[in-house]
């Protein structure tokens, strides 16, 4: 299934809660940035790099737009719970930053210092099971 389209069914489900939120945009995070998750601890992705081909950016911008609109209607409902609040506005915050940083600055097309942070968090890594 598509990220977008998992996001979009994610916001039809009633009700949406933060950690339902933080679960999904945690596997896409990691799916996009492995190595960061080899370097959290998670070693199922240890033998895939980063893919930033351009239609990966696209995607991961829709999916960061996606995700804050979403997250902006967790922390408008009056149910949700001072914790899931919290969580939200992490969430949030992290997802108007990546959508930032793909969208209006193009940090992928304009910064060299992009891909070297990724290059040097795939080589800096222990190597995975085997």
């Amino acid at each position: 299934m598509k990220p977008v389209l998992a996001l979009l069914l994610l916001l039809l489900a009633a009700p949406a809660s933060a950690a339902t939120f933080q679960e999904s945009y945690l596997e896409h995070y990691f799916d996009m940035y492995p190595s960061k998750a080899t370097a959290a601890g998670r070693h199922d992705l240890d033998r895939r790099l980063e893919d930033i081909s351009p239609a990966r950016r696209y995607s991961w911008l829709k999916y960061n737009r996606g995700a804050a609109k979403g997250l902006r209607r967790i922390l408008e409902a009056p149910s949700t719970s001072f914790e899931d609040r919290l969580d939200a506005e992490l969430l949030l915050r992290q997802a108007e930053l990546e959508a930032f940083e793909y969208g209006a600055q193009d940090r992928p097309g304009r910064d060299p210092l992009f891909w070297i942070g990724i290059v040097g968090d795939a080589t800096g890594l222990p190597p995975g099971p085997r």
